[in-house]
């Protein structure tokens, strides 16, 4: 009751405050008194209005609509409506702030926090006739994340299949009946009976370690990783040497050698839709999006042929795989739509794990201190639980996780959306039906009030000297929550935490002389302008290059 009480008196103080009424109100009265002495001047005046031109006479028009708009929309509405989230101006109608987003989502609507002065009361954004709710507190993101009856995520599964090609009848098949459970909901039960903690992660960790073995060994890293070697020495990209070993390991385990063997360049098309997947976010005609469309095609072919193969002929597929194919026929799916649905998983589980193993392994090795203390904890926590597996065992390393959960913290983009199905009500704020209600993580985990005043400084330290458990505070968030849940935070916690393990002890993994060592140097690499389903990537053309040497 207190808290809502403070929140009402701060909800009070910005309408009382608010710069912007004021702003428009005396606009409204200057341009009026202008105006009427324009009329008095006019009268007297030689010509008259009707002697005016058409094209002159309509941008006199327009002008005058556009000033009634603006001061009814920004202005006279919300004094009219106050229990509604008071909405960022913008210049053009129904655009509103479109453009904005396109170049820069994270920018443009952290700047529209900002025009309410990083207020945490939901705030609206229009974009291209949306209206997009902004919920940032972390108090009021657990309160749509219980909301499963007015604030769904139903109606963007369904988008996302359209948009990648699910054909009509798939749609009404796999959507069609209220009153059935739909498709993207099973799903999502498949997705947690595999990855969430149990037989069936253990079964496919099983066999996702023992590919990352094989292929973190000299002879068999990845060979387009390499820009020069010799006997004892190799000189590697690591975007690169991460992103190869982490996407192949876990499709092996997926799909075993059947899906590789039908399309070797895999890890290329992966990489490449996700490179690209913007395209699709943003629904730009095929033309104008051929990079993400190719690798689609790509995708969905290698597919067909797969999902063609007797399921006996490849029963050594993990659970998920099998699981998801039967659930799709079972719905009555034909093998182009079963084939479109499967490129979403292959998305999803292959997007975050090898970005988060970079910017760990980046991290540490911009910082020799940290890197000598990891390296240390790695090889004394393996010595001491010889009980344990090697993810289990790194866990246990302090600073290791330090920069784990930094690195999440720090370069995590990820959000949640719902659809409002009915008018619905959070922090005493109305939200209309048909609105978009958008909870971006990045902006939370860089306030100052929740972070303290280094917020936007990589400080692997804060997790080490917290009074308390940071990864189970309400305002850590790197994985979403409610719902839409990541299931695949286990499985990526085992790979990164696996391949920074055996890249230290059995190679000296350095940086190569000359190279800036500070993480202001990689603060100046992530791209943070990138549309992201989760970790954020360096800046096209930006890397990080290691040398490798035998140890022993």
């Amino acid at each position: 009751m207190a808290t809502l009480e403070v929140r009402n008196q701060e909800s009070n103080s910005l309408a009382l405050n608010d710069s912007s009424v004021k702003h428009h109100l005396l606009g409204f009265v200057s341009f009026a008194l202008a105006f009427e002495k324009v009329v008095e001047q006019s009268s007297n005046a030689t010509f008259k209005l009707s002697e005016l031109s058409w094209p002159t006479l309509t941008i006199i028009g327009l002008g005058l609509a556009w000033i009634v708009w603006r001061v009814y929309s920004f202005t006279v509405y919300p004094l009219l409506h106050p229990r509604e989230p008071k909405e960022v101006p913008y210049t053009v109608p129904f655009l509103g702030h479109a453009i904005d987003f396109f170049r820069d989502g994270e920018k443009a609507a952290r700047l529209g926090r900002e025009y309410f002065n990083n207020s945490s009361i939901p705030y609206m954004m229009r974009v291209a006739g949306q209206r997009m709710y902004f919920v940032t507190a972390p108090q009021d993101i657990n309160t749509v994340y219980r909301n499963t009856k007015t604030l769904s995520t139903e109606k963007f599964a369904k988008d996302m299949m359209k948009s990648l090609g699910v054909s009509a009848d798939g749609m009404k098949k796999g959507w069609g009946n209220p009153a059935e459970k739909p498709l993207s909901e099973h799903a999502v039960d498949i997705f947690r009976k595999q990855f969430n903690p149990g037989p069936n992660l253990t079964s496919i960790w099983t066999s996702m370690s023992h590919h990352m073995d094989k292929a973190l060994t000299w002879d068999n890293v990845p060979r387009d990783a390499i820009r020069s070697e010799g006997k004892t020495q190799m000189t590697m990209s690591l975007w690169t040497f991460t992103r190869a070993v982490l996407i192949d390991s876990l499709n092996l385990a997926l799909f075993n050698k059947t899906l590789t063997d039908l399309q070797p360049n895999m890890v290329q098309i992966i990489s490449d839709f996700d490179d690209y997947s913007w395209q699709l976010i943003y629904q730009l005609p095929p033309v104008m999006a051929k990079e993400v469309h190719n690798a689609l095609a790509e995708l969905k072919s290698t597919f067909r042929t797969y999902f063609a193969i007797p399921q006996p002929d490849r029963a050594d597929a993990a659970y998920m795989v099998t699981a998801l194919e039967d659930k799709i026929r079972a719905f009555g799916l034909g093998p182009d739509d079963l084939a479109t649905m499967f490129v979403v998983p292959m998305w999803v589980t292959n997007s975050n794990a090898y970005k988060q193993a970079f910017w760990v392994l980046a991290h540490i090795l911009h910082d020799e201190h940290l890197h000598s203390t990891i390296k240390h904890e790695i090889k004394a926590s393996i010595a001491a639980n010889p009980h344990l597996d090697l993810p289990a065992a790194l866990e246990l390393c302090p600073s290791l996780m330090a920069v784990y959960n930094e690195s999440l913290r720090h370069i995590t983009s990820s959000l949640s959306v719902r659809s409002v199905a009915a008018d619905t009500e959070i922090a005493g704020k109305l939200l209309r039906k048909d609105g978009i209600v958008t909870m971006p993580y990045r902006p939370m985990h860089h306030d100052a009030s929740l972070w303290g005043p280094q917020a936007d400084t990589f400080d692997p330290a804060r997790w080490t000297s917290a009074q308390k458990d940071l990864t189970k505070g309400k305002e850590f968030r790197p994985f979403g929550g409610g719902s839409t849940y990541c299931p695949g935070r286990a499985i990526a916690l085992k790979a990164v935490l696996t391949f920074v393990g055996i890249a230290f002890t059995r190679f000296d993994v350095r940086l190569p002389e000359g190279v800036e060592r500070s993480w202001e140097r990689l603060a100046r690499m992530v791209d943070t302008k990138a549309v992201s389903v989760g970790i954020l990537p360096p800046l096209e053309g930006e890397d990080v290059e290691v040398v490798i040497r035998k140890v022993g």
